[in-house]
């Protein structure tokens, strides 16, 4: 409905760390703060792909058995939901 937005984003702490990508859910038109995603963060580089079902409820496919770490099943009133890594 256009109230949320999802950004995919990529992240490099430094010289000595990998790249990790992070999911974040936001109001649409706010800028994305210098922080964790708020969803998923993954400690390399994934192909996630967000998908929208409804208003409330995102499928973030490829990310499930990722080397990363799912935060939570809800952001901003958004149920999130994890598909599996398709070989």
């Amino acid at each position: 409905n256009g109230e949320l937005a999802v950004v995919v984003f990529t992240r490099n702490c430094g010289a000595t760390t990998g790249y990790s990508t992070q999911v974040s859910i936001l109001k649409a038109g706010t800028e994305l703060p210098n922080e964790a995603g708020n969803v998923f963060i993954a400690q390399s580089e994934v192909n996630v792909a967000p998908k929208w079902l409804s208003a409330n409820r995102l499928v973030l496919a490829g990310v499930s058995g990722s080397s990363g770490s799912i935060r939570g099943s809800s952001a901003d009133g958004v149920v999130v939901e994890y598909e599996q890594k398709k070989p």
